[in-house]
């Protein structure tokens, strides 16, 4: 069941990698302002992967995922700085 004001986290995957967020309470709209170095070492690493959780204090429940293409951030070789601006997370 979903309580009305959830405490929710992100976990990101990136090939082996994995971090956590901090989790952010009594929200329906989280901001995490966190920053992550994930490395992209191969074509494992193209899909960085998200799934939130809301913790509560018999474990935890989910909410919900998204995945981000990284081939469709790197164009010719290059970066796209509008589209690595994810620090709003």
């Amino acid at each position: 069941m979903l309580r009305s004001h959830p405490s929710q986290y992100l976990v990101l995957t990136l090939g082996d990698s994995r971090e956590a967020t901090s989790v952010i309470s009594k929200t329906l709209n989280p901001e995490w302002n966190q920053r992550f170095d994930l490395p992209v070492t191969g074509i494992e690493s193209v899909l960085l992967e998200a799934i939130c959780w809301d913790k509560d204090r018999f474990g935890k429940d989910y909410m919900g995922e998204f995945d981000i293409a990284l081939e469709d951030i790197f164009k010719n070789g290059q970066t796209s700085q509008e589209v690595l601006s994810w620090d709003r997370i």
